[in-house]
């Protein structure tokens, strides 16, 4: 993060040298074949070739537009190629500072390139599913391995040369080709648990977040539990996805602290960066007239962007405005459309009503409860439910400020509530795994669904209140109909 390399000696673990790149966070690192240089590749787009011996800088490479993702020497030593997040490789002469060539035919970010042990071929994994194998001489295609249908991450020659091993985003699927004819000899996958879900406010998308750092992404309704697309950016767990409701916008958020918004359209994305000490980013909500996006973190924050701006901003980063500041992390946030009403929850046990258009607090609910884990709002804004890690829901009218129920949940703390679109029921997710349908006004429990294997992490109604979509630890997204 703060651009500082040390290099150890191996066998008797001892620190030889420590140096630092003015160039940023270093992305990328790799030696030359006979041990004597450094190469260095960073966020500022700019490659540091250094002196093994002493440290010392020896020229910069430029030609990238972007943020640099990998960087590799020739065994021979004669070339330097790197790639990043503008979709593109530059081939530099060792020793030269701009580009001998230029490789243009991506999609997206180039995440990782190598080297065939006998240089005549360049491995090529990114972000649009393809691994490419290069004649780097030449700056032409050979052959594309394409069969991968999740975007790359890594990709590695064996030994000999006659085979390339490749690694979908997150470790999720890793397969085995033969480099000559093209032939997958081997693919190995596992499932991943669902940590978030949403459904677009047209009903035409569906999307759920997993821990392994993936967005997918099913049209409406779904046709088979596989994706129809996998948007990949996020390098740790998707705590939250929430669609715009008024263009074709998604955006995530998880552990590793900022914001991918997706154009579905393209499947291109942007990041929105956050600062350092904001923390996971816990929950994302829109406004109902699409003008406003918020996003609550663990660091306490509530920020937010003008959603209109968000696409169309020419220059990044996009610095995002504090809404809100405590002590303890946010885990909840949920908008109301009727009344433009904005619900933070906190690890305090404290809850903010406010109005977005005024930026007024109208409720700070203080009665005794133990940390909130989950929020909901009725469609007519006129009452939440904030579940607790007590195993309670609390139900408060807004107008008048005051509690007027409590549900008890049968078991553990509650992580997620969602109120149907008519208001009358609520479901709620406790413990491990317990997904329960309310008539909340009476305190009736209606049902309770099972099928689930282990926790599950988010519960949401399709917007026309027809199904009920639930995501948990077992890597299943579950559709319930009919509701009661």
């Amino acid at each position: 993060m703060n651009g500082l390399v040390r290099i150890w000696q191996v066998q008797r673990q001892t620190l030889l040298r420590s140096m630092r790149s003015n160039k940023g966070e270093i992305r990328a690192l790799t030696f030359s074949a006979d041990g004597t240089l450094l190469a260095l590749a960073s966020e500022s787009r700019h490659v540091q070739v250094r002196r093994v011996s002493d440290g010392a800088l020896l020229y910069t490479l430029h030609g990238h537009r972007q943020a640099m993702r990998s960087v590799a020497f020739t065994h021979d030593d004669r070339l330097i190629a790197a790639s990043g997040e503008d979709g593109r490789i530059n081939l530099w002469k060792v020793g030269e500072e701009y580009p001998a060539r230029t490789i243009k035919d991506f999609m997206g970010i180039v995440n990782r390139i190598v080297f065939s042990p006998d240089d005549r071929l360049l491995a090529s994994a990114s972000w649009d599913g393809i691994v490419r194998l290069w004649r780097p001489g030449e700056g032409s295609i050979w052959k594309r391995l394409d069969e991968q249908q999740a975007p790359i991450a890594d990709c590695a020659f064996s030994p000999d040369g006659n085979m390339l091993t490749t690694l979908t985003v997150n470790e999720e699927v890793l397969r085995v080709w033969n480099v000559y004819n093209g032939e997958l000899l081997k693919s190995l996958s596992h499932l991943n648990a669902l940590l978030a879900v949403a459904v677009s406010p047209r009903q035409d998308y569906l999307a759920a977040g997993t821990r392994d750092g993936r967005v997918l992404l099913w049209m409406w309704p779904p046709q088979s539990g596989e994706p129809d697309v996998t948007l990949a950016g996020h390098q740790a767990a998707v705590r939250c996805v929430a669609f715009a409701p008024t263009q074709e916008y998604l955006a995530s958020g998880g552990d590793d602290a900022y914001v991918m918004l997706w154009k579905l359209s393209h499947s291109a994305a942007r990041r929105l960066n956050l600062p350092r000490d904001s923390g996971a980013v816990n929950s994302l909500q829109f406004t109902a007239d699409g003008n406003w996006l918020f996003a609550a973190t663990q660091g306490g924050r509530i920020y937010c962007w003008d959603a209109r701006d968000l696409w169309e901003t020419a220059m990044l980063p996009i610095v995002p405005k504090v809404w809100a500041q405590f002590a303890c992390s946010v885990e909840a946030l949920v908008s109301a459309g009727t009344r433009s009403l904005l619900l933070g929850g906190t690890d305090s046990g404290r809850a903010y009503v406010w109005q977005v258009e005024s930026n007024i607090l109208l409720h700070e609910l203080r009665q005794e409860m133990r940390a909130l884990r989950s929020a909901a709002i009725s469609s007519d804004g006129k009452h939440i439910a904030l579940g607790s890690t007590e195993g309670r829901v609390h139900i408060w009218n807004i107008e008048t400020g005051q509690r007027v129920r409590i549900l008890e949940a049968p078991q553990g703390p509650i992580r997620s509530l969602a109120f149907s679109p008519d208001g009358r029921v609520l479901a709620s997710v406790s413990g491990d795994g317990g997904l329960c349908l309310w008539q909340w006004e009476n305190g009736v429990l209606l049902s309770t669904l099972t099928g689930h294997m282990g926790k599950v992490w988010q519960v949401v109604f399709s917007p026309d209140g027809k199904h009920l979509l639930s995501a948990g630890d077992d890597g299943t997204l579950r559709i319930w109909a009919p509701l009661v």
